[in-house]
């Protein structure tokens, strides 16, 4: 796409849209950060060049944008099941429940707060 070289080869990166949609008809419906962090992930154990952040490790939103364009089945947007786990007391919430944005790596639930 454009001038980025994608990161993962063709099968590799199919196997990553198919567990991330596994996943969500499981009604375990990921976050764009979990599905960086997954990246990030793939890309370091198979020892694959990348400008991942590794302080955060996990993918840069640039790379996100670009993998949902070529998988347009994945849109986060439109993943109603979306889950955010607090910080403090571990316990799982809905993000669209907890009225959070699901990119934050700091959520603290109501009952901790």
């Amino acid at each position: 796409m454009g001038n980025y070289k994608t990161v993962f080869p063709l099968e590799l990166e199919k196997d990553l849209v198919d567990y991330v949609l596994h996943l969500e008809t499981l009604m375990y419906g990921l976050t764009t950060n979990d599905v960086r962090n997954l990246a990030y992930q793939l890309a370091v154990r198979n020892g694959l060049p990348n400008s991942f952040n590794k302080d955060k490790e996990k993918a840069g939103k640039d790379w996100l944008l670009s993998f949902m364009k070529r998988h347009p089945a994945f849109n986060p947007k439109t993943t109603q099941d979306a889950m955010i786990q607090c910080t403090v007391c571990l316990q799982w919430a809905h993000t669209k429940c907890a009225g959070t944005d699901e990119d934050t790596d700091d959520f603290i639930c109501d009952f901790c707060a």
